[in-house]
C-alpha cells in the first residue's frame, strides 16, 4: 500500500511537476490511511512532513489539514506544536492571519486559559496589524471620494 502511494506521488510529480493540488487529495488520503486506518502515527507525520516541505507548505491550508488530523486523533500536544511551528512561516494569500485565527480557535476549544493566553501573546500583534491594514484599505476609497467632492 505504501509503495502504491509513493508511486502515485512520483507519477504526479513527474507529469505535473510544478502543479500544486491544494485539495490535498493524495497526501491527505495517504496520511489518513497511515494514521487512522493503519494506526501508524509516525508514518502519518512523515507524509505530512514531506508535504509541508514541498510546494504545498506555502499554503496554510496544508498545515491546518495536518493539525486537523492530529486533532481528530486527539493528539493535542503535537497539534499545538504544529501551530507554533507553522506560525513562524510566511504563506501565500494572507494565510498567516488565517492560521493565527485558527490557532486561537484551537486553544479556546482544546486548551487551557494559560495556553490561550500564550497563543494570544504571539498572534495578537499580527491580527491587529492585519485589522489596521484592512481598515486603511477600506478608508482609501472613502478618502478619495471625499477629496473629489471637496475639489482637492
Amino acid at each position: 500500500l505504501r509503495s502504491w502511494f509513493a508511486r502515485a506521488r512520483d507519477t504526479m510529480s513527474q507529469y505535473f511537476g510544478d502543479a500544486v493540488d491544494r485539495s490535498l487529495r493524495l497526501p491527505g488520503y495517504w496520511a489518513h490511511v497511515e494514521g487512522l486506518v493503519l494506526g501508524d502515527l509516525a508514518a502519518m507525520r512523515a507524509v505530512w512532513e514531506e508535504t509541508v516541505k514541498g510546494p504545498l507548505g506555502r499554503y496554510c491550508e496544508t498545515w491546518l489539514a495536518w493539525v486537523t488530523m492530529e486533532r481528530a486523533l486527539r493528539q493535542l500536544a503535537p497539534a499545538r506544536a504544529l501551530f507554533r511551528r507553522a506560525y513562524s512561516r510566511k504563506y501565500e494569500e494572507g494565510g498567516q492571519v488565517t492560521l493565527a485565527y485558527e490557532w486561537l480557535k484551537f486553544e479556546r476549544e482544546e486548551g487551557s486559559a494559560e495556553e490561550l493566553w500564550q497563543a494570544s501573546l504571539k498572534v495578537d500583534p499580527l491580527i491587529e496589524e492585519a485589522r489596521a491594514a484592512a481598515a486603511a484599505a477600506a478608508n482609501q476609497p472613502a478618502a478619495a471620494t471625499a477629496r473629489v467632492r471637496s475639489g482637492c
